[in-house]
């Protein structure tokens, strides 16, 4: 579509997007999605909506204003979250070869993404506390860090692994908070019943694949891990995430300025290799200097590169 003729409306009807997103965050999906910035006839258009918007009623304002903030921006096999309801009711039927990998790509320098960094940390909290195996991760990608604040924990890298799910998916755009379920299609990481019922659905379904490994030190700042994989086919990945447990962060500038965010199990360092011929080999990982290793664990993942399906998964301490 061409910058200048792309109206919210359109996007969002291309995109699939929520009609709260592109209101509210319009100047970064030009950005982004290189429609060029708003020209004054859209912009015309979003003071337009947003007086329809607020007009409806007191409460559809509210509502309005409710999305701005829980909408998108463009554990450990923590043995693990159980799919409940958005607080917390009790897990299903759990298959005891199945698990679930919960992947959030956020930032601090996104307004909408507080509520999904919530989200994950009380997935990571009920996995704690019932013991399910769910993995639950949070990728702080580095392409708000040039819109008013430079988040201290984001990474070129998990921005790569946003795009290579966009990419896998057909998909031309990425946003924030966007959250991935054992690969799935990607949705709005606020969404904590569709997390839930992802969850849900993927502690139903067994796992065909198994993983085992060790880990050994060889230097400071990198680790060795030695792996075999049985029940793999080709065109699998192994995926090594360090993941610093728990992290609060003061925001000086941008959307969240003034705020303390705390964050949990937040991907500092990640690699993706493909498997050995024989399913099984050595992957080196970096360890970020600085970390604490009783504050981290060792991610370890199988994943198909084609369908971005995850078929394995495992955590370690860090040695």
């Amino acid at each position: 579509m061409a910058a200048q003729s792309t109206s919210p409306v359109e996007f969002t009807e291309y995109h699939g997007l929520d009609m709260g997103y592109a209101l509210s965050h319009w100047p970064a999906i030009c950005h982004e999605s290189s429609l060029g910035p708003p020209d004054a006839a859209q912009m015309r258009f979003l003071m337009k909506s947003f007086n329809r918007l607020f007009a409806w009623s007191a409460t559809s304002a509210m509502l309005v204003l409710a999305a701005g903030q829980v909408g998108c921006c463009a554990g450990p096999v923590a043995h693990g979250t159980a799919p409940t309801s958005a607080r917390g009711s009790a897990p299903g039927v759990v298959d005891e070869h199945a698990f679930a990998v919960v992947e959030l790509f956020t930032s601090e320098g996104c307004s909408s993404c507080p509520p999904a960094d919530a989200v994950l940390t009380r997935i990571v909290e009920r996995a704690d506390q019932q013991k399910l195996p769910i993995l639950a991760l949070a990728f702080h990608v580095d392409y708000w860090d040039r819109l008013g604040w430079k988040d201290p924990l984001s990474s070129a890298q998990a921005t790569q692994r946003q795009h290579e799910y966009a990419t896998a998916f057909a998909s031309d755009e990425v946003y924030t908070p966007q959250m991935f379920v054992n690969g799935n299609h990607g949705f709005v990481g606020s969404r904590e019943k569709e997390a839930d019922g992802q969850i849900e659905n993927a502690l139903k379904e067994p796992g065909k694949v198994t993983l085992s490994l060790k880990a050994q030190s060889n230097i400071k700042d990198q680790c060795t891990l030695n792996y075999h994989v049985t029940g793999a086919e080709k065109g699998q990945a192994i995926n090594v995430a360090v993941v610093e447990k728990r992290v609060v962060s003061e925001v000086l500038r941008g959307e969240n300025a003034g705020r303390t965010l705390t964050h949990s199990n937040v991907v500092r360092s990640f690699m993706t290799r493909p498997l050995g011929p024989d399913f099984d080999g050595n992957i080196e990982i970096a360890i970020p200097d600085g970390l604490n290793a009783r504050n981290a664990i060792l991610a370890i993942y199988i994943q198909d590169t084609a369908t971005m399906k995850i078929m394995a998964v495992t955590t370690i301490n860090v040695p």
